[in-house]
């Protein structure tokens, strides 16, 4: 009996040790396969790593991992065949609950100068040095037509319609929240009189800033603070609400189109067939609707970047003033925004990020515009305007640019439509 027990004993351990040993196979195997399928991929470390690995670099591989292709090979879709083909109603609904999302959002910010903080798009796919975080990733669609080819661009702008912000342009209307105005419309105004006595000018006398005098002048812009009550009087809010109002739809928006068209050459009707096939080309799983309101959001968001980058120049004009320094910055800035829809198109987060507000999704586009424009960088005022820990434009220039959109615009619109009907009975 007792060597029965034994040999039953010895029968358990050698099926134990069999087991064991089946499963070491089947890891050694699982390594080999995973190892032979990074070999087939195009591998771009420098992208995913720092000096250091850990859980978030991590998950960043592993969001990085579908995009992994060997270029001999059409980029699989597969990681897109999740995203649902949505009805209209699906998407009004969505819509409307991301921007009742997007008004109260607390703020966490103690002057509440803008909208909730942005992520920052490199620093979530890339190593945190800033030459990796703003390198641009591999473009497997390099057959697209350039965006220049569809909008028709000047070579150099033209002296006709130009931005100024001088104290006319600056209203604030009944019902509108008055963000500290009077207090703020001092500190312009100050500074609107300084460059008239300081300069021999032609023209009325308008907001201007140099290199040296931007610290000081957001110092005192900022004095008071913006009221951390009400979310919907946060600048980033307000200057939404105007810009809807006075820009993007009719009949304001024809009158900006026209603007920019005459001026720049810009044909933005032409833009959303650039859009379309940028959008089809990097989610073709995505369906029809979905594509089409991507389309119409990426419009719409490059009228609206537009209209800041020419606030940007007229603001912080190139140090020497020469025409061709703002032609050349507007045709970067046409760059920089077709370099990073490529990129943002991709991003895991797209298809949340691209329902927010186009207030929100323009500061994206042109914090990168800033970073990568050698007008900007060759003064120094890049690092006036950029934080430093994410490359971002700062809460407070935002603030700032919002502002002054928020109570500009209305009187800009229709100053430029008094302009074009003149023109028109010429």
């Amino acid at each position: 009996m007792m060597k029965e027990t034994q040999r039953t004993q010895q029968s358990r351990k050698l099926d134990l040790i069999s087991h064991s040993s089946v499963m070491r196979a089947i890891s050694s195997l699982l390594i080999i396969a995973a190892q032979l399928a990074i070999i087939g991929c195009v591998w771009h470390s420098d992208d995913l790593m720092d000096d250091g690995w850990g859980g978030e670099d991590n998950r960043q591989l592993l969001e990085r991992i579908p995009s992994f292709t060997s270029p001999s090979f059409p980029q699989s879709s597969s990681w897109h065949t999740n995203e649902p083909t949505p009805n209209y109603a699906t998407l009004e609904s969505q819509d409307h609950f991301n921007r009742q999302d997007s008004l109260t959002v607390p703020v966490t910010d103690p002057h509440n100068t803008d909208s909730s903080p942005m992520q920052p798009t490199f620093s979530r796919h890339a190593a945190s040095s800033s030459t990796r975080k703003n390198k641009m990733p591999h473009d497997p669609h390099s057959e697209l037509s350039p965006v220049h080819d569809h909008i028709q661009m000047r070579e150099m702008e033209l002296d006709v319609y130009p931005l100024r912000f001088d104290r006319g342009v600056f209203l604030h209307r009944d019902g509108q929240p008055n963000l500290n105005f009077p207090d703020r419309m001092k500190v312009i105004e100050a500074m609107i009189k300084q460059h008239h006595a300081e300069r021999s000018h032609s023209d009325a006398p308008a907001l201007a800033l140099t290199t040296e005098e931007m610290h000081e002048y957001l110092g005192d812009f900022h004095n008071k603070d913006f009221t951390t009550l009400d979310p919907k009087r946060r600048p980033s809010v307000v200057a939404e609400k105007e810009m809807n109002e006075f820009y993007f739809t009719s009949p304001s928006a024809g009158i900006w189109e026209t603007v920019y068209k005459q001026r720049l050459g810009i044909d933005f009707k032409q833009t959303e067939t650039w859009f379309k096939q940028t959008v089809t080309n990097y989610r073709p799983s995505a369906g029809r609707d979905w594509i089409a309101v991507w389309t119409d959001k990426l419009t719409k968001c490059f009228f609206g970047y537009i209209f800041y980058v020419d606030m940007f120049l007229t603001i912080l004009p190139p140090s020497n003033k020469m025409a061709a320094r703002r032609s050349q910055s507007f045709h970067r800035a046409v760059a920089c925004f077709e370099e990073y829809t490529k990129f943002f198109v991709q991003e895991v987060e797209f298809t949340e990020d691209i329902s927010k507000k186009h207030n929100y999704i323009s500061w994206r586009y042109l914090s990168f515009w800033i970073r990568e424009d050698m007008n900007f960088r060759s003064d120094s005022r890049q690092a006036l305007l950029l934080q430093d820990s994410d490359r971002e434009v700062t809460k407070q220039w935002k603030a700032h640019f919002n502002f002054i959109c928020a109570y500009s615009i209305a009187t800009l619109t229709e100053r430029n439509n008094k302009l074009l009907s003149a023109s028109r009975r010429k």
